[in-house]
């Protein structure tokens, strides 16, 4: 979700981490809005109560001194939804971590700034918790940067690929659980092991990162 009180553009920040610096070395930021796969990091100048007017962007988050919690779609658009606001719980999925001590929550860690489940485990958005396996799977991903899993491939050496295609290809196979992404060549692997499932086969490797699928 961004919406257009938030009118500080920081720009593309690696982390979320480096999003809130920015907005508190500001004097006039309130909050700020945090997009974790494209990096987009605004502030905003005044404090949301409700979200009219905004455009609502699936894997946005926003930080204040409240937890805003909005109806979400998976395209882009503008609309109007109902929003809540509620005490923020630390140390809970998506928020912004300095050290592993910071994500409380069960099988979870400080991954790019921000808590996330650790390697074999994904997001479960029903229950806000970090689970070995899923009902149902989604279209979402965790990535976990420089490194690759090497387990019961589905599809092998794919290249050329964007990053897109190879989440969408892995969305629209039932069996698989994640995949890994090769820079240099665009390569795309999907893999229907885990990092759970086969931990000797989760290994760092240059130019590399693999994706973990997340729960419906």
């Amino acid at each position: 979700m961004f919406c257009p009180i938030a009118d500080l553009d920081f720009g593309l920040q690696k982390t979320g981490t480096r999003c809130a610096a920015l907005c508190s070395s500001s004097t006039t930021c309130k909050g700020f809005f945090y997009h974790k796969q494209d990096k987009i990091c605004k502030g905003a100048q005044d404090m949301i109560f409700n979200s009219d007017g905004c455009q609502i962007m699936a894997g946005t988050s926003f930080y204040q001194n409240t937890a805003v919690t909005t109806t979400t779609s998976t395209t882009p658009t503008t609309t109007t939804t109902s929003i809540t606001t509620a005490a923020t719980i630390s140390g809970q999925y998506g928020n912004i971590c300095a050290s592993e001590s910071d994500c409380t929550m069960a099988y979870s860690k400080c991954l790019d700034g921000l808590c996330s489940c650790v390697a074999g485990y994904r997001y479960q958005s029903s229950t806000g918790l970090c689970v070995a396996d899923c009902g149902n799977y989604g279209s979402t991903y965790i990535e976990y940067r420089v490194m690759r899993l090497t387990a019961n491939t589905i599809i092998q050496a794919d290249e050329n690929k964007s990053l897109t295609f190879c989440q969408d290809a892995c969305a629209a196979e039932p069996t698989c659980r994640g995949f890994n992404f090769g820079y240099p060549t665009n390569r795309c692997v999907l893999e229907y092991g885990t990092p759970l499932t086969h931990p000797s086969a989760f290994n760092a490797k240059t130019d590399f990162s693999y994706f973990s699928r997340n729960c419906e």
